[in-house]
């Protein structure tokens, strides 16, 4: 039988939500809402952060990589390639 094994941040992430389905099980029912309000803040506060993230590396790789900018401006890459650079694009 083949086991799939987590990479460290999947563990991670598995290890943050159980948690956080933990301290919900603690909380008392009428507490419970600020405690999902708290941690969508959290996920959007670090979603914005990796975002200006992105932007950031993406402002590098214009000013210093040709091919990339010349890449980005242009359709002829591969499919997938191109669908990866969409996503890390999409991003920003």
């Amino acid at each position: 039988m083949c086991k799939y094994v987590l990479s460290d941040d999947e563990a991670l992430y598995h290890a943050k939500i159980r948690a956080f389905r933990a301290s919900l099980h603690s909380t008392d029912h009428a507490d419970k809402f600020q405690v999902c309000v708290a941690m969508r803040d959290e996920l959007l506060e670090q979603q914005t952060e990796l975002e200006w993230l992105f932007a950031c590396i993406e402002e590098v790789m214009l000013q210093e990589c040709p091919q990339y900018k010349e890449t980005k401006s242009c359709s002829h890459s591969r499919d997938e390639d191109a669908k990866q650079w969409a996503r890390f694009v999409d991003v920003v």
